[in-house]
């Protein structure tokens, strides 16, 4: 998967609605060549707004206890906000 193009503006919001404070969630928008870009940590009861395209997708991630990560989803924003809530 990779990013198309910027040309119409939306906008994706990610809640961490997780039980623990072990609980983080990092996101990544995938560039025009499909390389992950950094966006952050999200933290147990954080939500992150993110302003973006309809042809641009996200991928979330969480921690794996003893080391990696493993991907919670890859989420694409539609034409109104669309709202991505984990647990």
């Amino acid at each position: 998967m990779r990013s198309v193009h910027g040309k119409v503006k939306t906008s994706i919001v990610i809640r961490n609605r997780a039980r623990s404070e072990e609980d983080v969630i990092k996101v990544y928008w995938l560039d025009y060549k499909g390389r992950r870009k950094s966006y952050g940590k999200i933290y147990k009861g954080d939500t992150k707004r993110i302003t973006t395209y309809m042809t641009h997708p996200w991928v979330v991630v969480s921690k794996v206890p003893g080391g990696g990560e493993i991907c919670q989803g890859v989420y694409m924003a539609d034409s109104g906000k669309r709202i991505v809530t984990f647990r």
